[in-house]
């Protein structure tokens, strides 16, 4: 073998491989930036559905708040609301919260609920996952008892939300829950068709 030969395919085989060992370094470069692209989108899209739920349930809590407590119903009232067919009573009552508040408080829970699906199909972190949780169960309670202590409640509630949002800025979405929210996303949008 000449020398010429010798040194042209040592050449050639340092160009190959130099190419090949820079393309898998790129390729595996690209697929990094590519993974950590996908992660902060997840973690944007999560941010702006808790957005999303905090501009819904804001306005919820402080109609909540101003509403005056629950007084007790008397006896005489429960028994004469079983008189009434069950149709008509929710009828009425329908019609004494349409003369009071119109149509703003049932906006309001509607945007908290379409809220509140938004998050349920994202996953997310366990802090911000038990914060959304005991501020929706605080919502409930605050619809069914006004106590000032309850009222006053809104504020701890409040802290745990800030602080699962916090914990979005060092949360790593799981993989596999990505797949389930793809998989949930996917299944609503054929339903429809089916």
């Amino acid at each position: 073998m000449s020398s010429y030969f010798r040194d042209t395919t040592l050449d050639v085989l340092i160009g190959v491989g130099g190419t090949l060992l820079g393309a898998i370094v790129g390729v595996r470069g690209a697929l990094a930036i590519s993974r950590d692209e996908r992660r902060h989108g997840q973690q944007e899209d999560v941010r702006r559905a808790l957005a999303t739920y905090l501009g819904a349930i804001y306005p919820v809590v402080n109609e909540l708040r101003e509403l005056p407590a629950v007084q007790p119903v008397s006896p005489l009232i429960r028994w004469l609301g079983r008189l009434e067919r069950s149709d008509v009573a929710w009828v009425r009552q329908r019609r004494r919260e349409y003369r009071l508040y119109g149509y703003r408080h049932r906006e309001g829970g509607d945007r908290l609920a379409a809220a509140v699906a938004e998050l349920q199909v994202r996953p997310m972190p366990e802090a911000l996952q038990a914060a959304v949780d005991r501020a929706n169960n605080y919502i409930e309670r605050l619809g069914e008892q006004r106590t000032p202590e309850l009222r006053e409640e809104w504020s701890s509630v409040h802290a745990d939300l800030m602080r699962g949002r916090e914990a979005l800025d060092s949360w790593t979405p799981p993989r596999a829950a990505r797949r389930r929210w793809l998989t949930a996303i996917r299944r609503a949008i054929r339903a429809p068709e089916e």
